[in-house]
Formats: structure tokens, sequence, C-alpha cells
């Protein structure tokens, strides 16, 4: 799988040296809460809006951000992965 979250380059995961595939988790790892984190005051609003002022659009803008969380879901657990089959 091609990914990388810290280079401008896409690059194999098998490519990376240990160092820079541990950096590259801690970075999927911060990346993928931040969204979750992100993600769920999104919903805590749209419930919020939904009741105040009736349905919108709006409240559905949160299931567009869907498919980024499954990407970066899978990136994350593609790195680990690659860290468990080199076992250290």
């Amino acid at each position: 799988m091609i990914v990388s979250t810290s280079a401008m380059k896409e690059q194999k995961l098998t490519e990376f040296s240990n160092e820079k595939l541990i950096k590259e988790e801690a970075n999927a790892k911060l990346l993928l809460a931040t969204f979750i984190v992100s993600v769920t005051v999104m919903i805590a609003l749209s419930f919020y809006s939904f009741f105040t002022k009736g349905f919108s659009l709006v409240n559905l803008s949160v299931l567009l951000f869907t498919p980024i969380a499954v990407m970066l879901w899978k990136n994350y657990q593609a790195v680990k992965k690659e860290i468990g089959s080199r076992r250290f």
C-alpha cells in the first residue's frame, strides 16, 4: 500500500526505515484522533442544530466526512501492520 501522512511524496511503507515508520505511526494516530474529535464535535453540533432549528442539509454534511475517516483508519492500520510484520 502506498501511504504517507508526513511526506509530500508518496512512498510504499515497505521502503520506510524503522524510525520513519514509527514516526509515521505517531503521525497517523494523531491525525486519526484529531479527525475523530472534530467529527464528534460536528455530530454534536448537527444534533443541536436539528433540535433547535429543524432539519437542513447542513445536518447531513457530517456524512461527507465518512470516506475520509475510513481512509485515515485504513492508513493507520496499514502502518501498524507493517510495524508488526517487522517485529522490532
